[in-house]
């Protein structure tokens, strides 16, 4: 959600299948160095640990630094402001694809 697109190869796109095995096989997906900080990174990393005994509980990721790391208002500007940015992301990336679909089953050039 952070990066605002689909974080597995395009091929696996179309496909549950093929997005299930890219999730189950595939290399699990990290947020860059230098557009998100090293404790966000970190937090999503740990979400998404493909072994569960290794995903911390909801309670261990609430005491995450990254989520520590702000007072209760300023953190809640913060990760809202996280949010809405994914948000709009997302809803970007949607209307980009959906503006290239139609133009190819009309065969005019994208």
């Amino acid at each position: 959600i952070s990066k605002g697109s689909y974080p597995y190869p395009p091929e696996t796109y179309n496909n549950v299948f093929s997005q299930l095995s890219a999730i189950v096989d595939g290399e699990v997906p990290e947020l860059e160095p230098g557009s998100y900080s090293e404790e966000a990174r970190d937090f999503v990393r740990q979400c998404l640990n493909k072994n569960p005994d290794k995903r911390p509980t909801y309670d261990q990721l609430l005491s995450h630094r990254w989520l520590q790391m702000y007072p209760d208002e300023e953190g809640e500007r913060i990760l809202s402001g996280f949010v809405e940015n994914a948000q709009k992301n997302h809803q970007e990336s949607r209307n980009k694809s959906q503006r290239v679909v139609p133009a190819l089953h009309s065969g005019m050039p994208v």
